[in-house]
């Protein structure tokens, strides 16, 4: 048997004549460089704890009886801390004696692929991350008039927003359902995607990576009171109510 991840394993062998089984615990080798432990996959913004780590040459955390110093780098716009608020910025920390790991804290305030360093006995580890904006919270309908004539072609715009309505961009591909309170058997009232409302209606529609809104348009051709929103699970929708005239 050959493992290279310290854990507990467990394996049997059966024969004719008995069967055996057995548990063995793999330990660690001993500390040859230094690591990190955190997500690969973290958000814009947020203050994310690490584990600086002594590690073994097959990347297992491994305590020794000396204390390391470890030197932190990062390229771009990321920087590590010493507090869970992310506000005391750090460059160096060090690994305990008797100890595998320290805890640090590191934010990012820009998204995309990016790259982590520890430096430490006598050598560097980088470690890459991908670095999320957060997700939308609602998608605002807005651009509504409070009265619409009938016929009418309205330009509309739909945006990913965080919960207090600030713009979000969005990393790929923003998919929701469109809803009204249009008649079903009005064949005409809806949404639509060109600005002469020509065409058929759609009743979902997208936000494109790296982009925060969407133009879209509405016609309303039946008189009375109505109202459009938007769908997405686990996404705030927002309801917009509008009254449509006679032409």
């Amino acid at each position: 048997i050959r493992e290279t991840v310290a854990k507990g394993i467990s394996f049997s062998l059966t024969s004719s004549i008995s069967n055996d089984s057995k548990f063995v615990e793999i330990t660690p080798l001993s500390p040859s460089k230094l690591g990190f432990s955190i997500s690969n996959r973290i958000f814009v913004n947020q203050c994310n704890q690490i584990q600086v780590q002594k590690q073994d040459i097959f990347g297992n955390p491994s305590s020794s009886a000396f204390q390391e110093q470890a030197a932190l780098s990062t390229f771009g716009s990321g920087k590590f801390y010493s507090d869970s608020s992310c506000l005391n910025e750090i460059s160096v920390t060090a690994i305990p004696e008797n100890s595998f790991y320290n805890t640090v804290f590191y934010k990012n305030t820009s998204n995309g692929q990016k790259q982590i360093s520890v430096t430490g006995m006598n050598q560097d580890t980088t470690k890459d991350i991908f670095v999320a904006r957060p997700d939308p919270k609602q998608i605002i309908l807005s651009n509504i008039p409070q009265s619409i004539e009938a016929g009418s072609c309205i330009a509309i715009t739909a945006q990913t927003t965080d919960e207090f309505g600030i713009p979000l961009v969005v990393d790929s591909d923003y998919s929701f359902d469109l809803v009204s309170s249009f008649s079903s058997t009005d064949l005409v009232s809806g949404f639509y995607l060109s600005s002469s409302c020509s065409g058929s209606r759609v009743f979902s529609a997208k936000i494109l990576a790296e982009s925060s809104d969407l133009q879209l348009y509405i016609k309303p051709v039946k008189t009375g009171s109505f109202y459009v929103s938007t769908n997405r699970q686990n996404v705030t929708s927002n309801q917009r109510s509008f009254s449509v005239g006679p032409s």
